[in-house]
């Protein structure tokens, strides 16, 4: 869909409890990229860019901006009412995958990928970037995955493409049954805090009371 050579794209894909998907995609260019266009600024550069999607955007009904807070960036988003209407109707993330596969048997949700669009600098309708990041952030807890990188307070499992890799694939299981709660380790600390005050608080008054 975008041929942008020498980006990094950062891709979230957000899936709440009721299963709505949101996916937004964030581009930025490296300073070498906006060299040739030294007397432009860096928003009209990437405006310019977003203007050659801007038909295939709207007719996809996506929303897309540059945004202007900090160092610029395309930003497109769209929201989908399931999982399964996201993987078959996302020209995003059809655009990196030949192959999406979705599977579910009772609460047990398996979404694996494969056949990546690895860049193609002779296809104008293929995405390049140097760097693709994709970020899923489900409501529910992953049963398994293969992500390279976790970050456990926020559920957030991100899977790293770079340039010089030959394969990249994605494969995920959500359990349904069991809802991510971001203050869950929170509580079990101040439950432990509270119990260990007790204890420590019993064991100072019937050591105290067995010396009177």
């Amino acid at each position: 869909m975008f041929f942008v050579t020498g980006c990094t794209a950062n891709y979230y894909v957000d899936i709440d409890e009721n299963l709505y998907v949101k996916e937004s995609l964030y581009i930025s260019e490296k300073d070498d990229f906006y060299k040739p266009f030294y007397k432009s600024t860096k928003y009209h550069v990437l405006d310019n860019i977003l203007e050659i999607y801007k038909d295939v955007l709207q007719e996809k009904k996506y929303d897309a901006q540059i945004l202007t807070n900090g160092e610029p960036q395309v930003e497109v988003i769209k929201q989908y009412p399931n999982i399964e209407e996201y993987l078959n109707s996302s020209i995003l993330f059809n655009d990196y995958f030949e192959n999406i596969k979705y599977n579910k048997v009772g609460d047990l949700v398996t979404i694996e990928t494969e056949n990546f669009h690895k860049n193609d600098p002779d296809d104008p309708e293929r995405f390049i970037a140097e760097n693709l990041n994709i970020i899923i952030r489900p409501a529910f807890k992953v049963k398994n995955s293969n992500a390279t990188k976790i970050d456990e307070k926020n559920n957030a499992y991100y899977f790293e493409y770079n340039n010089t890799m030959e394969d990249f694939k994605i494969f995920m299981e959500l359990d349904l049954t069991s809802k991510f709660n971001p203050n869950i380790k929170i509580i079990i600390i101040i439950i432990v805090s509270i119990l260990c005050i007790v204890a420590s608080w019993g064991f100072y008054y019937f050591s105290n009371r067995k010396k009177g």
